[in-house]
């Protein structure tokens, strides 16, 4: 029936039915669900399944409580969207791909399989092939077919009311050899499975009976089923008595229900005993001795191979997961920020009745999160939590200048990044020598005296008061580092000390040069920029010049609508420096341009700017100038014929559509891919971003610390070294019992034992009546260190000193897990069980493993060489990474060199492992020279972030550690 053409036809129709639901229904729906659909309305977000208002509140508040409560937030301007659950979308597909594999695996066994069944007496074997036939037109027969099972023993167990309980068969598998490959004793509920065979226990008969007569045999009497009234377990079997030639032979009549007890009737048929096989008590009938010696049971047995049977499983499994996950409400929020208001709407899939009330729970904490966010505590502002840490990093990396075309070719080298950069901008914002346009014989409307009065009068603390709490307290700082909301908050510390700068300024009409120097932060236009034209530039002018220009512009302000036209831009001359990567590097004074973000621009623009209007009026009243067209564009809609020769006559350039206006494509579908590339070229950044944030090794280290729960992971170091101690060669997690052991001997520890570990090596006392420098000056005349003590001179390996050294945490989880040879390169990779070629992308020379890629490798020699060529040293480089750090030992007589000498390996293995995954993932090569500056770089800065050196260049740390 299972394996008719009807039945598998109708399978392979409710499976093409739900796959085509799946595709046209359940995958779109996911689809939307993922979409992130703000709302841009308040009558949008009032017409959802709930709505409500939040007076004095903020999106960003309400974001904040929504990631607390497991949602994921988005912000686009007002509008926020959020949603959770979003897996419950997902658990009607997987629904339907596991009842997918339910009928896969069943169509598969009703047409793969094979069947049988035998019934074989005790002591007896068959083979397994001979038992088994196949089932459909997809059924093989495999090498476990010529298995043949050999039947050790069969045996029943009794309730103790007599009634069989259970009845079980010792088995053996015999190979071609006819050696055992498998003994098992299965039963009714326990069978045995072998390469895709199942053997079951499923009946059983009475085969026959050994029995003594007259103390002859034995004899194997065979028994017989005897169906009387519907009895099928009774069986029977007759031993005759006499002479056998006579033609009436009668006989000792046996009965059995079971293999437990026989019972025995005499020649005339008269009930004469119950003896227990095996019991050898012997039973005299009629003359002739009967001893029961043993009960041969035979074992009924199904065999079946059924390779559907594990696809099934996981089917139901797969099916009782997803339903499970399907009762998990997808829940979308979407808010608006109208004022001080927040509107906010919600709607579920599932649970529509609880979801109001978690609403009302959720808004009813907003005035909470709205107080701690204005709180003055540092842990209780929200921009100061981890969220906000993790966004500012990720913008910080987005925004690093790692590559930049210079004259067409890439570069990397940080240095010629910050010298292009600066020549550009020093070339932009200066003049090119061209001549001055004359401005004599042109007219200019002049101040009244009382006006040049007022402008001149000295700055009043009123005065200096409004603008300093009048202007923006949230704009970026400049060169002094300090906000307008500084001056602002600490008015009351500060205020004396601006008087007297403002006062200074206007009786010497100067201030610092320093006052009025403007950083250029450069923030890239689009993900990938690689092109000076790729960033725009951001000016970020200091606090302290804001103010005073603040002044200057207010004053002015006031009268320069009696001269000029207010409807004009700003000019100001200042002195420029460009932010590289955060650092200032090309400081120039500017002669050209404008000065984002200064007060007193617009001012002093307006006023050249009334001189360039006069030249202009002058020049069109002369009929020297007609229209400028230089940014207009001619978009051709339908046939227009003489289009380039319109353009030549107009000045202007052509475009076709689609096209862009205002960063909003137009004139193109919807349906267009390219115009949703944009948007896939954001979430992908995005997701690099989030991927990021997981990369580093130390940052995992410290979530484990302060985590109460993480989920399973396979580690590549076992958990008994990583909660070891920093000095052994572990992670310093702690073991609570461990700890707790120790803290209990912590005392005793200090009695007995500190004085002897702080004493100096060499100077104490220890099992003779001198010390042992002069009990062995010879030996002590060798030692490197002299005054150590003795705490010092116990020694780890290699892996306990990564910490010690002030370099990245990542970096040392890197140098850690190097000593201890288990960072993923081929060789590791491949005893993972992964198929890769091994294969050193370095030098392309030999095989890809840790020691060869980080110490004998070409490229790793060029930087260990040179390192020793730095110090002056000659150095025979171990054989393994571990043995390398064991040694990394030199007494120079300077500790700064030492913490040089300390992060250099370190350095260039991480140096080196970059180099290797640049390689193998992005396909990205640097030479040697390459390799090099790289690690001057990163060395450079380590130290630098030390806080100890303060080298201003490379050259001045080759120096250092040459001398």
């Amino acid at each position: 029936m299972y394996s008719s053409p009807i039945f598998l036809g109708t399978l392979v129709l409710l499976g093409a039915s739900l796959m085509a639901c799946t595709y046209t229904t359940q995958i779109p729906l996911v689809k939307v669900a993922r979409r992130w659909n703000f709302l841009d309305s308040a009558e949008a977000i009032r017409k959802q399944e709930y709505s409500d208002t939040l007076p004095r509140a903020s999106v960003q508040d309400l974001g904040v409580l929504l990631m607390g409560t497991g949602y994921e937030v988005f912000l686009k301007g007002p509008s926020l969207y959020a949603f959770k659950g979003l897996v419950g979308r997902f658990a009607p597909i997987g629904v339907h791909l596991a009842m997918l594999l339910i009928m896969a695996g069943g169509t598969l066994s009703a047409t793969g399989s094979f069947r049988g069944s035998v019934t074989v007496p005790q002591g007896l074997n068959f083979v397994v092939g001979d038992v088994l036939g196949p089932t459909g037109f997809l059924s093989t027969p495999t090498d476990a077919f010529n298995t043949e099972v050999h039947i050790n023993r069969f045996y029943m167990d009794f309730y103790d009311s007599g009634e069989v309980s259970q009845f079980h068969t010792d088995l053996s598998l015999l190979d071609l050899d006819g050696k055992e490959v498998l003994r098992k004793t299965i039963s009714v509920n326990d069978p045995l499975r072998y390469d895709g065979i199942t053997i079951y226990q499923t009946d059983w008969s009475f085969s026959a009976l050994q029995v003594l007569k007259d103390d002859e045999g034995p004899f194997n009497l065979a028994m017989a089923p005897l169906k009387i009234n519907g009895d099928k377990k009774l069986y029977g079997t007759f031993l005759p008595v006499g002479d056998g030639e006579s033609p009436n032979v009668k006989g000792i009549s046996m009965l059995a229900r079971d293999l437990q007890s026989i019972v025995i009737y005499d020649l005339e048929g008269k009930f004469s005993g119950v003896r227990r096989p095996g019991s050898k008590l012997p039973i005299d009938i009629d003359g002739t001795r009967i001893v029961i010696v043993d009960a041969i049971g035979s074992s009924g047995l199904n065999l079946k191979t059924d390779p559907g049977v594990p696809i099934v499983y996981a089917g139901f499994g797969a099916l009782m997961l997803t339903t499970c996950i399907s009762f998990l409400s997808h829940s979308q929020i979407w808010a608006l920020q109208d004022g001080t208001t927040v509107i906010v709407g919600g709607k579920t899939n599932r649970a529509k009745a609880e979801f109001p009330e978690e609403m009302n729970r959720l808004l009813d904490r907003v005035p909470e999160i709205v107080e701690s966010s204005r709180s003055k505590e540092p842990d209780k502002i929200s921009g100061n939590s981890r969220f906000f840490h993790r966004v500012a990093n990720s913008h910080r990396n987005a925004n690093t200048i790692g590559k930049l075309l210079i004259n067409g070719i890439p570069s990397t080298n940080q240095d010629e990044i910050r010298d292009h950069i600066s020549q550009f901008y020093e070339q932009l914002y200066k003049e090119n020598g061209s001549r001055r346009p004359m401005i004599d014989g042109i007219e200019f409307t002049s101040i009244s005296e009382e006006e040049a009065a007022w402008l001149d009068r000295p700055f009043e603390e009123s005065e200096i008061v409004h603008v300093v709490q009048g202007c923006n307290g949230d704009k970026a700082p400049g060169l002094d580092g300090f906000s307008l909301a500084f001056f602002q908050q600490c008015w009351g510390v500060v205020s004396k000390d601006m008087l007297v700068v403002c006062h200074e300024f206007h009786e010497y009409c100067s201030f610092e040069r320093s006052l009025n120097a403007t950083f250029i932060s450069l923030i890239p236009k689009k993900h990938g920029a690689d092109e000076i034209k790729d960033f725009r530039p951001i000016s970020l002018v200091g606090g302290m010049y804001k103010i005073i220009a603040k002044l200057l512009a207010n004053r002015l302000s006031v009268v320069l609508g009696n001269i000029i036209s207010p409807s004009q831009n700003a000019f100001v001359k200042v002195r420029f420096s460009i932010l590289v990567n955060g650092s200032p590097c090309g400081f120039f004074p500017s002669t050209r341009g404008l000065c984002q973000g200064d007060p007193l621009s617009p001012m002093l623009f307006v006023i050249v700017m009334e001189a360039f209007s006069r030249l202009i009026d002058k020049a069109i009243g002369a009929g020297m100038i007609f229209w400028i067209f230089c940014k207009s564009e001619l978009v051709q809609v339908g046939e227009v014929p003489l289009l380039e020769e319109l353009a030549d006559i107009l000045g202007c350039k052509t475009s076709t559509l689609p096209m862009k206006y205002l960063g909003l494509p137009l004139g193109a579908s919807f349906k267009l891919k390219n115009i949703w590339n944009p948007i896939v070229e954001k979430l992908e950044r995005r997701l690099a971003g989030w991927k990021r944030l997981y990369l580093s090794k130390g940052g995992q280290l410290t979530l484990i610390k302060r985590s109460s729960e993480e989920d399973v992971k396979f580690h590549l170091v076992k958990w008994d070294l990583i909660c070891s101690p920093y000095v052994n060669g572990g992670l310093a997690i702690k073991n609570l019992r461990v700890f707790n052991v120790a803290l209990l001997g912590k005392w005793l520890w200090r009695y007995r034992w500190r004085m002897g570990l702080v004493l100096v090596y060499g100077m104490m006392l220890w099992c003779l009546d001198v010390p042992l420098k002069e009990a062995f000056p010879c030996l002590y005349r060798l030692a490197c260190i002299k005054d150590v003590t003795v705490a010092d001179s116990v020694l780890f390996r290699g892996a306990a000193a990564n910490w010690e050294v002030k370099v990245p945490p990542r970096v040392a989880f890197f140098s850690w897990t190097a000593t201890l040879g288990k960072i993923l390169t081929a060789d590791n990779l491949r005893r993972r069980g992964l198929t890769l070629v091994s294969w050193c992308c370095l030098c392309k020379a030999d095989g890809e493993f840790m020691d060869h890629l980080l110490l004998h490798c070409v490229y790793a020699k060029e930087l260990w060489d040179m390192i020793f060529v730095w110090f002056g040293i000659s150095w025979v480089m171990p054989r393994r990474v571990l043995e390398m750090f064991d040694c990394w030992h030199w007494s120079m007589g300077c500790q700064q060199k030492l913490v040089v000498w300390k992060i250099i390996p370190h350095c260039i293995l991480w140096c080196l492992w970059r180099e290797r995954n640049a390689r193998t993932f992005e396909g990205c090569e640097l030479s040697i020279v390459g390799l090099k500056l790289q690690f001057y770089h990163s060395l450079f800065h380590w130290l630098s972030a030390t806080g100890l050196f303060s080298f201003s260049n490379w050259l001045d740390l080759i120096e250092f550690c040459s001398n």
